[in-house]
């Protein structure tokens, strides 16, 4: 190959130039199993009275979790069509001023997009002997991309069928299609090229390599949300994170035909979304709590005032009366969640969702506006469990007194759980009960029971009643607007 220009070497500040992913690591990428999260186990000692009589301790047969299994969808055809466009790129950006290249904006400019592809075209004629039996409308179109636009990435956010992706290395991407995992057959042609796809990232958002934040977020208009991380905090390559929004979400009744939680569940938390009760969706990252909050709002009756806050704007509601607000940088005045919510009241809001609740201040923000008047409000939390989202949210209202008298207006956590196999579940929903004492517990109404290893489970289990019936329930079982058979355990 041939010797690396000083302007290219000026600009990649460090990137690694020849990073090689091996198959074998790529193939047993870390899991999503994150210990015990949520759900009930089957596993405990069968006798305790055996135990008392000095027997040996008897327990149910258990099982590790699966391993997570990642396919691998490179053929020889792309192989070989990578193999082909990493000759012609090398000689392209060799023979062309690699800092010119590198400040070409994204999304090109067309005469800037038609000059490059002229250049690329004669690069394959010129070196047509060496690139072997390979499609030259197909290589042309991969040259282009790398050399104009976003390579890869802007292939796999076109393709549908893929919800998001992660770019550990130029040759290693790592996709979630249809909840499978796979190495993708899509590469970058080197680390050059991979560099120059994160540089007209940053430059899109108004970054630069030298005044971006060390691992920075990137937002399109759709939705699609990126994380770039660049050398040297990401020490072995630059790497970049693409996660697509839904956009044709699921409603509740389609999250249970889904299997994310159970016909009984859908029908209590559409009780709860049109008897307005306020409810926090807690889960880790990628466990599917914004999926549930956008079905949760979709089961508000239209006609109602609806405002949603959004760290990035994914949420699709259905409704005709919804006002939609993104949270903005710190140089944006008054632009933060805490800021957005409490504007929220002189929108008129009826109902308030927001996704998510990080900070002291959106936390107080969220509860001060359900006592305000958006009474059936929704909140996301990155939590473990029910009882850890709610001592959580205490935690945050702690420095301000009056918030820290309203938390029980919270009237129910739902946890959200990513499983190994790719599903994701609703493996808890209880409500929030205030004792006498003014402290504040959670009572489980409905669950996961999963079997094999704990709640870390991807096997048999089943969603179960745990025989608690709320209290508006009771309430309202005397007007016949609610079936109490659903909480039967």
């Amino acid at each position: 190959a041939a010797a690396i220009s000083p302007a290219r070497a000026s600009l990649l500040k460090g990137a690694s130039l020849s990073s090689p992913a091996a198959e074998e690591k790529a193939s047993r990428l870390p899991g999503s199993n994150q210990g015990n999260l949520g759900g009930l186990s089957s596993n405990k000692a069968v006798s305790s009275a055996s135990n008392r009589q000095g027997g040996k301790k008897e327990f149910s047969s258990a099982s590790l979790p699966e391993a997570i299994i990642v396919d691998d969808a490179r053929t020889m055809e792309s192989e070989n069509l990578l193999k082909a466009a990493r000759i012609v790129m090398d000689k392209y950006l060799n023979e062309n001023d690699f800092q010119a290249i590198s400040a070409q904006a994204y999304p090109p400019d067309p005469n800037v997009k038609d000059a490059c592809y002229n250049k690329l075209s004669t690069c394959v004629r010129q070196l047509k002997n060496s690139l072997g039996n390979v499609n030259p409308d197909a290589l042309l179109d991969l040259l282009l991309q790398e050399a104009c636009s976003l390579g890869a990435i802007d292939t796999l956010i076109d393709d549908a069928d893929v919800s998001s992706f992660t770019v550990y290395n130029f040759e290693t991407i790592v996709v979630e299609r249809k909840g499978r995992r796979e190495i993708s057959g899509y590469q970058f042609t080197s680390a050059d090229t991979l560099y120059l796809a994160a540089q007209r990232l940053l430059a899109y958002q108004g970054f630069t390599p030298q005044t971006a934040p060390a691992v920075s977020e990137v937002r399109f208009n759709d939705g699609t949300q990126i994380q770039v991380a660049l050398p040297p905090v990401a020490v072995a390559s630059t790497s970049i994170v693409v996660r697509k929004p839904v956009l044709e979400p699921a409603d509740l009744p389609a999250l249970a035909q889904g299997g994310m939680l159970s016909n009984e569940m859908e029908k209590f938390l559409s009780l709860c979304v049109k008897a307005r009760r306020n409810i926090l969706v807690v889960g880790t990252q990628g466990a599917g709590r914004t999926d549930v909050l956008n079905a949760l709002g979709a089961a508000i009756p239209d006609g109602e005032r609806i405002v949603t806050v959004e760290n990035s704007a994914v949420l699709r509601l259905p409704q005709m009366y919804v006002i939609s607000m993104e949270a903005q940088g710190a140089g944006f005045p008054e632009g933060d969640v805490a800021s957005l919510v409490r504007k929220a009241a002189n929108l008129r809001a009826e109902r308030v969702l927001v996704d998510s609740i990080q900070t002291p201040d959106d936390a107080v923000a969220f509860v001060t506006a359900i006592c305000a008047g958006a009474q059936g409000s929704i909140g996301t939390l990155c939590s473990l469990t029910a009882d850890d989202g709610i001592r959580l949210f205490k935690r945050m209202v702690a420095s301000n007194a009056s918030a820290q008298a309203l938390i029980g207006n919270i009237d129910f956590v739902v946890t959200v759980k990513a499983f190994s196999d790719a599903r994701r579940r609703i493996v808890d929903i209880s409500e929030v009960v205030v004792n006498d004492d003014n402290s504040v517990k959670t009572v489980p109404v409905f669950g996961w029971q999963a079997s094999g290893m704990g709640a870390m489970a991807t096997g048999d289990g089943q969603f179960i009643s745990l025989g608690y019936v709320p209290r508006f329930c009771q309430e309202l079982e005397q007007t016949g607007a609610v079936d109490l058979s659903i909480f039967n355990a």
